[in-house]
């Protein structure tokens, strides 16, 4: 399932933490009048960990970030 963190008009980068390792990256991109970054994290363990979803802000956005549970089968 994914999960979104919206963010309208921005540019920048998103990226995907596990502790503090970056796992992936990616650039805010136009899509249907919003922007959005689509991250694809692959070859993790099975388990249940806490990733951390990162903005890094620009000159009309803050930074922010967002913490989600994710359980790999």
């Amino acid at each position: 399932r994914q999960r979104q963190m919206c963010i309208r008009d921005s540019t920048g980068t998103v990226r995907v933490r596990l502790g503090s390792r970056t796992l992936r990256s990616a650039t805010l991109t136009s899509y249907r009048g919003t922007r959005r970054a689509v991250v694809t994290v692959t070859g993790q363990a099975k388990g249940t960990r806490v990733y951390t979803v990162e903005y890094l802000g620009d000159a009309k956005a803050e930074a922010r970030s967002t913490k989600r549970r994710v359980t790999v089968r």
